[in-house]
């Protein structure tokens, strides 16, 4: 056995290739807090995301109250428009109905030197007689020269 523990003995080498240590003591010194020092971080950025958050927030419902306002000022002249546009369609109706007047109308032609005809004369047409001319328009006299003829 003697000869099989020769063959794998290192013969001392092994004290050549080993790391040298220096000769280092620990001792116990001021220890620094670092969870502490993260902890204060951590509760200091969740405060400022909160009050940037606020701070959009108070910032969108300013814009909102604005938009608000904004509108209802809108919508409030639109309504007084509204009303002074309405207003205005019923004096021209007054006036309408005024200048429509058949005793008006009558005063105004008789100042202009018309009189009323003395005989009216009626000329029925059927539906079926209507002529156009060439250019595609209504033409009365020849509706009446196709009324004749058919009489």
């Amino acid at each position: 056995m003697s000869s099989a523990a020769r063959a794998y003995q290192s013969y001392g080498f092994e004290s050549a290739y080993a790391p040298s240590r220096p000769d280092v003591r620990v001792t116990r010194g001021r220890q620094t807090d670092v969870q502490s020092t993260s902890s204060y971080f951590v509760v200091a950025l969740v405060a400022a995301v909160i009050v940037l958050v606020m701070a959009v927030f108070a910032a969108v419902h300013v814009w909102l109250d604005s938009a608000s306002v904004t509108y209802s000022v809108q919508a409030q002249n639109v309504a007084t428009e509204l009303s002074s546009v309405r207003h205005q369609g019923s004096l021209l109706e007054v006036e309408v109905s005024s200048l429509a007047n058949p005793a008006r109308i009558q005063a105004e032609a008789n100042a202009l030197g018309m009189v009323s005809p003395e005989a009216a004369t009626v000329i029925r047409l059927s539906e079926d007689v209507v002529v156009t001319n060439g250019s595609g328009n209504l033409s009365l006299a020849g509706s009446v020269r196709v009324l004749a003829n058919a009489s």
